[in-house]
């Protein structure tokens, strides 16, 4: 269960993502990879990114949708799918294309983010059924779909979700810088638990990260493997490529 979200402004943009776990699972090993070619939001026990940005200024962000189906096997995550597209596109448009054929065998339900300095796009996708949404601006999802709803799963995770969501939206509307995401993403509410897009419930955020692009300026916020607050995030800068 997560958070995710894209904010266009005139000289920059924001790609984020709030990662929440089961309170059960206590081992976290969330960290950000810097390379040449990309930085990226990962966690140690899955191979794969769950929020990047390449060398070109693509961007993904992908958070789990509110259907989840069972194989047999171990349910196939889409994690090294955005690795893989982040390594083999350089546009939106490229790999918004790039990612509905890879899709089909992935054991489980998503939301994804796709965005570069010209283009937005939302998909949402259970195996080889996918929506995709152009946007000019800003979009943000959390764990249900808003076009393909006939899939959502009805309960208390499903209205949950919706309620982050309007919080989410509502929220992002005064934030003009990437420190104002601070306070968005470390949001909680004790009187309307289910609004806060920092949860600490049946599932916790455990780690965040914002990247902001500006031109070729990339800087990435970041808090690990905690629950984010507004004054304990980290920052490492890092420049598109050619």
């Amino acid at each position: 269960m997560c958070s995710i979200g894209l904010l266009k402004h005139e000289d920059h943009w924001l790609l984020f993502k709030n990662r929440d776990r089961a309170v059960e699972e206590k081992n976290r090993t969330n960290y950000i990879e810097i390379t040449d070619d990309a930085i990226l939001f990962k966690d140690k026990k899955m191979p794969g990114a769950l929020l990047g940005i390449n060398k070109h200024g693509l961007g993904i962000a992908t958070a789990w949708s509110s259907v989840i189906s069972t194989p047999r096997n171990k349910p196939k995550e889409n994690f090294e799918i955005i690795e893989r597209i982040l390594k083999e596109t350089k546009t939106a448009a490229q790999a918004k294309d790039a990612y509905p054929p890879y899709a089909q065998d992935i054991g489980r339900s998503y939301n994804l983010i796709i965005a570069d300095q010209k283009r937005a796009y939302e998909i949402e996708q259970i195996r080889s059924i996918v929506h995709i949404a152009q946007h000019k601006a800003n979009v943000m999802k959390t764990n249900h779909f808003e076009h393909l709803k006939v899939y959502n799963l009805e309960g208390p995770r499903y209205d949950d979700s919706k309620s982050r969501l309007r919080k989410l939206k509502e929220l992002v509307h005064n934030v003009k810088k990437p420190e104002d995401l601070f306070h968005v993403l470390s949001y909680h509410s004790e009187l309307n638990k289910s609004e806060s897009i920092c949860r600490r419930s049946e599932y916790e955020t455990v780690a965040s990260a914002i990247i902001s692009i500006k031109g070729s300026d990339v800087t990435v916020y970041y808090a690990l493997n905690e629950e984010p607050t507004t004054n304990n995030f980290k920052i490492k800068k890092w420049k598109l490529g050619s």
